[in-house]
């Protein structure tokens, strides 16, 4: 009896012994997706990061040409108002000219 009690105890030794290596390869299979998991987390995080610096860097870039272009539009509207202008006098003197030629000039 007691060599049949030793068998028993030795059977679930060995099968409680198999079950601690099969629960060890389970949690060292779960710390090895967790890492991944957490890898891809750290990664996704930092890549979202870089892509809202980069937006940033991309929106600065694009007020400064928008002001540029703003700059360059108002200069564009000085010239145009500066050769109206110009038109205007040179108009206003072939004008005088014309007057004088006719003699109605005061």
């Amino acid at each position: 009896m007691r060599h049949l009690e030793m068998d028993q105890v030795s059977r679930e030794n060995t099968w409680l012994k198999s079950r601690v290596c099969s629960l060890e390869s389970e949690i060292s299979d779960a710390r090895h997706f967790h890492e991944k998991q957490h890898h891809k987390f750290l990664t996704s995080v930092r890549t979202e990061r870089d892509v809202n610096a980069e937006l940033r860097t991309e929106s600065r870039h694009l007020e400064r040409e928008v002001s540029a272009l703003e700059h360059a539009c108002l200069s564009e509207e000085r010239v145009v108002r500066a050769c109206e202008l110009h038109k205007h006098r040179v108009g206003n003197t072939q004008l005088r000219a014309s007057l004088e030629l006719l003699g109605l000039k005061d």
